[in-house]
């Protein structure tokens, strides 16, 4: 125990509370080990200093601690920051764009001068994960490899000091890829061993990453994944299951992005045990080659079968008993607070030293003996009836534990005794004896106390005799020799290079188990004595030691030093290289192990014993058992019903040739007169005998009388004495007969209290019957079994004769008749001799069969010649068989809401001999809390013996609450329920989202707002809350969202909700949107309607005049020019025309600027005023307002100028 003060306060005083009883019978010191002092350094100041601190925010409160240690309550909190803690505006701007299954993130970038770089988090089912594995310094990412889904993305900005901005406007869009073809031909099949089915299917396709088998219990789901990790193949044995059980199984395959294509076709399987288990094993109280003999009438009878099988017992092909198998390992552990601990062959008893005292301790009594005082290294006798020990650490002591007297196993003196072995039978102990500082192998014969040396050529250690004693294993050094135990015997060599002490005998003697140490490490081998042959048990990386054998001697168990330095206990089999099962735990303490004989491990670990009864371990308890041999073998059936075969057999004899046998028979019992009057004494002699070769002392005898009126009663309780061997004796006693006429009954029993054990107590009772009668005569009495029988019963029919008067002849009829007296059958035609005190009881059997129901009759006539001399009538009747099976099934086990439920009904007649008049069929639905909710009645004629009638009842499960259902059907005979039928199933809990979309109008010019009108309803049967929707303008084209509206909305069972959506198409293209109405179930988008939007361009192209200018004057040709643009569908044609002339198409010039341009060149006759007009129509057949120029076209020249001054030829 650990205690820790604090808060530290002043004190002079530790005081130690015990809080549990202690056992006076163990010596127990309580102590303080360790005291640690810490110091308290407090502030002394007003003030305080807190260096080193670094950026972030941080809450501080001041308490007050007086002289005695004791602590005020804290101030009120202060609150500073330490460092930059503004953080950076949220970045702005986001778009994601898709191509194929990656993501392209774009933002603006921020223009703080500390910033750092970005983080990119994108949401998940609850919680936003962030996906950059670092600062990103430009603002671009790339999310690449997604699976098909819906993907919302935000980013944050982080700056130097690490502060972390809001996140951005969320940006999402739709990862949609094509996905793999479905796998093909799905097929399920049972394995013969059961538990596991395999499934087989074919693929046709591109390289794939895998697949996943989804499994149910229910067709069509809901599913659950099967494999733990992708499969590989194109088939996979699912393992775990329950015989008998129906799973229903799909198949996907998955690309390498985790996409999962549609499902397979689904397949049925039902995993079936069709493996015989293995024989199974008994080894308690012996083996098949060992046969026994024992001296007590009962015994336990253990074994090893496969786990969880029920076992029967047969004892000379009877059967004798039935268990189940322990279906997985048992511990039982107990405290131990000893050491040098000795375990019973048993597991049931300890010896162990504690306080240098020898303790005996009974577990399952918890009963503990002290023996004596300074000992040590007890060790138990195979049949745990003495126990061997050392005493003054020298010499070895051997005590009865029942008696509790004792000898030493020598009268030497200055050795020093230890490593003792005993053989099974316990006639023999082999021990290391140290006489002038050299160790020896002595045998000591405990039965004729014979002792010798057992010669060496070394050091011996660890010696182990064999169960038979004839034989000894040693080591000498690393080196394992054997051989047989004489004085001069021969030793040979086993393994030059071993642990030195791991070495246990099969129970068998045939074979030893050590631990080798030539492979590197510790490994576990078995050498058989008789073949030479030496077998690795184990093939492992740790130190295997300490090897114990199983009581059959199939395995072994030992402990296992891990390379880790940890340390385990396996099973091994000793045919190979096979742990068959492994136990992990604290074992590093790990001293005694021990197999027990009745098939539990024991160990001894960390102050505790546990007791492991294995996996498969089955007892059968207090069998008796027969004189002389009983041959017992034991067969194993598994769950699914299949069969072992027969155990080995093992022979356990009872010794009877001591023992008496008492015998009494119907001829032993003597009634004089046969046939006495009532009211007359009648005289009743029993002889008694004893046929077995023991003596039988006070024997009692105890004589009952059943007389007519069933009173049972003791006449007579008599004791005779003893009875030696084939001797006899005699009981008598007289009855009064009187009040006793009619049939009567002596019943003798010998040894009633079972106070003598003997050969057989199956012959100790004799019973015989004698009539008393009234007066001399005739007597027949008719008597039957029931006077109330149905179809197919044996009526049992019982003619009582007693003849105290002459002897005659007669004869005896039986019929069966109906209450009419018409005979339905003859059932037997006797000749009997009667004599006088002739008594007998003659039995018939008539079996109704399918007569039909009604009032019978037994009639039994006693004829003397044609003479009637007794008749007798007993009435019976046959009752009707109203017998019915009534079954109801519904089409499937799950139903949603507004599901159409088909309900089959089928009832039966049973009963074979009536035939059912009129009847009902009522057929009812019921919910929770048995509330009906559908009920149909129907009616039926007469319904033949063994016919059935099958019918249908339809309904709909509309919006009714999820839960539990039960389909009822009720048959109806005159007014009474006589069958009822009834399944289950359920309708599950489904919010079934509805939804639509309609526009204002499906063209919308460009840069003008749509309208969207959506409804959205629950057509399921449980509450929708909080359900995300989404309306989703997206360019299929471009694979982007152009507009996205979200809002959270509740919806109750059956609720519809409306709304408007008005959205701008500023910045659309020419083309056509599709509008998506859509709600999120997780993560998944799951689609509610589509819509097309197309996007038209309205406005014309602008036109502005370049030449000709208005007002100007043309003497030749006019160049024309204009500029046309046109942001929408794109400028289509430029056109001008002259006045009210045609219009005529200028070509483009430039396309850089818009510009078009072309010529005219006017002739005389066009001379004058003139106006010219031009326009622009775009592809989308918008139509500019014509653009006007007023010009002139003056082509006639000026007249020549006529010189007025000077005068012509003037000087």
């Amino acid at each position: 125990n650990i205690f820790d003060f604090r808060p530290s306060y002043r004190t002079d005083k530790l005081r130690i509370y015990m809080t549990h009883g202690m056992d006076l019978d163990w010596p127990t010191e309580v102590r303080l080990a360790e005291v640690r002092i810490l110091v308290d350094n407090l502030i002394r100041e007003e003030g305080y200093e807190d260096r080193g601190v670094d950026r972030g925010r941080y809450r501080y409160s001041v308490t007050a601690v007086d002289y005695y240690g004791f602590e005020s309550p804290p101030s009120d909190e202060a609150e500073v920051s330490v460092g930059d803690m503004t953080p950076p505006e949220p970045p702005e701007e986001l778009r994601a764009v898709v191509a194929g299954s990656d993501v392209s993130l774009q933002w603006k970038a921020n223009s703080e001068p500390d910033l750092a770089g970005y983080q990119v988090y994108r949401k998940s089912a609850e919680t936003w994960e962030r996906v950059s594995t670092g600062l990103i310094g430009e603002t671009t990412y790339l999310d690449g490899r997604l699976r098909n889904g819906v993907y919302t993305y935000r980013v944050t900005a982080v700056d130097l000091s690490g502060n972390e901005s809001l996140p951005s406007q969320e940006a999402f869009v739709e990862v949609r890829i094509d996905v793999l073809a479905s796998p093909r031909d799905l097929t399920i099949e049972a394995v013969p061993a059961g538990s596991a089915l395999r499934a087989s299917w074919r693929f046709e396709g591109p390289p794939i990453q895998g697949f996943n088998l989804y499994r149910s219990t229910l067709p069509q789901g809901p599913y659950g994944l099967a494999n733990r990790s992708l499969i590989g193949t194109t088939s996979f044995l699912d393992e775990g299951l329950t015989n008998g059980v129906t799973y229903y199984y799909v198949v996907v395959a998955v690309d390498s992005l985790g996409n999962e294509s549609p499902f397979s076709n689904e397949a049925i399987g039902v995993p079936q045990d069709v493996v015989a288990p293995k024989g199974p094993r008994i080894f308690y109280p012996t083996t098949p080659e060992k046969p026994v003999l024992v001296e007590v009438g009962r015994t336990d009878i253990l074994g090893f079968a496969e786990g969880g099988a029920m076992v029967s017992l047969f004892r000379d092909g009877s059967m004798a008993g039935l268990t189940e198998a322990l279906s997985h390992d048992m511990a039982e552990t107990y405290p131990l607070a000893c050491t040098e601990v000795s375990l019973c062959s048993d597991g049931r008893k300890i010896a162990c030293v504690s306080g240098g005292m020898l303790w005996v301790k009974d577990l399952p009594t918890d009963e503990t003996i002290r023996l004596i005082v300074d000992a040590d290294r007890p060790f138990w006798s195979p049949k745990c009836r003495t126990i061997a020990y050392r005493v003054d650490q020298s010499r070895i002591y051997l005590e009865d534990i029942e008696s509790g007297t004792g000898t030493y196993l020598t009268e030497d003196s200055d050795v020093t005794e230890h490593s003792f072995s005993w053989s099974h039978d316990e006639g023999r102990l082999a021990f290391i004896s140290q006489r002038d500082s050299s160790s020896e192998i002595w045998i000591k014969d405990l039965r004729s106390s014979e002792l010798w040396k057992r010669p060496t050529t070394g050091e011996p250690s660890n010696p182990k005799i064999s169960p038979d004693g004839r034989q000894i294993a040693y080591f000498e050094g690393r080196t394992l020799w054997f051989g047989d135990v004489s004085s001069s015997g021969f030793s040979e060599q086993v393994d030059d290079l071993t642990d030195g002490r791991s070495l246990a005998w099969s129970p068998d003697g045939r074979k030893l188990a050590f631990s080798s140490l030539k492979g590197g490490n510790g490994e576990i081998m078995v050498f058989d004595l008789l073949t030479k042959n030496l077998l690795k048990v184990t093939e492992s990386p740790g130190d295997e030691f300490d090897p114990v054998w199983s009581p059959e001697g199939e395995r072994v168990a030992c402990k296992v030093l891990e390379p880790g330095g940890s340390h385990s206990l396996v099973l091994l089999r000793t045919e190979g290289q096979d742990i068959e099962e492994s136990f992990q735990g604290d074992l590093d303490s790990a001293t005694d192990l021990l197999w027990a004989v009745t098939g539990e491990i024991a160990l001894v670990s960390q102050g505790q014993l546990s007791l492991i009864a294995l996996k498969g371990s089955f007892r059968f308890e207090d069998i008796s058992l027969n004189p002389g041999e009983n041959v017992f073998y034991a067969i194993a059936t598994d769950p699914s019903g299949n069969s072992s075969p027969p155990s080995d057999e093992v022979s356990i004899s009872l010794d009877t040739y001591s023992m008496p046998d008492l015998v009494v028979t119907e001829d032993d019992l003597f009634v004089y007169p046969a046939a006495p009057l009532a009211g007359e004494g009648a005289n009743v002699v029993v002889t008694v005998r004893n046929s077995g070769q023991g003596e039988a002392r006070w024997v009692r005898v105890d004589l009952y009388l059943w007389d007519a009126n069933g009173v049972y009663a003791l006449a007579n309780s008599e004791h005779v004495g003893s009875l030696g061997p084939q001797e006899g004796a005699y009981v008598s006693v007289r009855l009064d007969t009187k009040g006793r006429a009619g049939r009567n009954r002596l019943i003798v029993l010998i040894d009633p209290m079972d106070w003598i054990e003997e050969v057989s107590e199956s012959n100790n009772t004799a019973e015989k019957e004698f009539f008393v009668v009234s007066e001399e005569g005739l007597r027949m009495t008719t008597t039957i079994g029931s006077d109330h029988l149905k179809s197919e019963e044996d009526l049992a029919i019982t003619v009582a004769l007693e003849n105290s008067s002459r002897e005659r002849e007669a004869v005896l009829e039986v019929f069966v008749e109906d209450e009419e007296g018409y005979t339905v059958t003859r059932l037997a035609r006797e000749a009997l001799h009667l004599n006088y005190g002739f008594s007998c009881e003659l039995g018939f059997v008539w079996n109704t069969a399918t007569t039909l129901a009604g009032n019978y009759r037994v009639h039994t006539v006693l004829l003397e010649g044609e003479e009637v001399v007794a008749a007798k009538i007993v009435p019976f009747t046959i009752e009707p068989d109203r017998e019915w099976d009534s079954v109801v099934l519904t089409d499937k086990g799950h139903y949603g809401p507004r599901e159409r439920v088909t309900i089959k009904e089928r009832v039966r007649n049973a009963g074979k001999n009536y035939l059912v008049p009129a009847w009902r069929l009522v057929t009812r639905i019921l919910g929770p809390e048995d509330a009906e909710v559908f009920k149909e009645e129907k009616d039926f004629g007469s319904l033949f013996p063994g016919a059935t009638v099958e019918s249908s009842s339809v309904w709909n499960t509309e919006l009714l609450s999820p839960g539990e259902y039960r389909a009822e059907i009720e048959v109806i005979l005159e007014g009474e329920t006589v069958s009822v039928g009834s399944t289950s199933f359920r309708i599950d809990s489904v919010i079934s989202v509805k939804g639509g979309l309609s526009l204002a109008s499906e063209t919308v010019f460009l840069g003008k707002t749509a309208q969207a009108e959506y409804w959205i309803r629950n057509d399921g049967n449980a509450d929708g809350l909080s359900i995300p929707l989404r309306l989703v303008v997206v360019d299929s084209e471009e694979e982007v969202s152009m507009a996205l509206h979200e809002e959270i909305l509740d919806l109750e069972v059956g609720r519809e909700r409306r709304g408007l959506w008005n959205f701008s198409t500023e910045g659309y293209g020419i083309k056509t949107y599709e509008v998506v109405l859509q709600y999120l179930d997780g993560e998944l988008a799951r689609f509610l309607a589509r819509r097309s939007l197309r996007v038209k361009d309205g406005t014309p192209p602008g036109v502005t005049l370049v030449s000709p200018l208005s007002g100007g004057y043309f003497s030749g040709r006019v160049d024309l020019a204009i500029e046309a643009s046109d942001y929408g569908s794109g400028v289509g044609r430029v056109e001008y025309r002259i006045d009210s002339g045609p219009w005529k198409p200028i070509p483009l010039c430039d396309p850089i600027s818009g510009r078009y341009g072309a010529t005219w060149t006017p002739t005389k006759a066009e001379e004058g005023n003139h106006i010219l007009s031009f326009r622009a129509t775009d592809r989308a057949g918008n139509m500019s307002s014509p653009v006007f120029a007023s010009i002139t076209i003056d082509l006639t020249p000026p007249e020549p100028p006529v010189v007025v001054s000077p005068p012509n030829e003037s000087a």
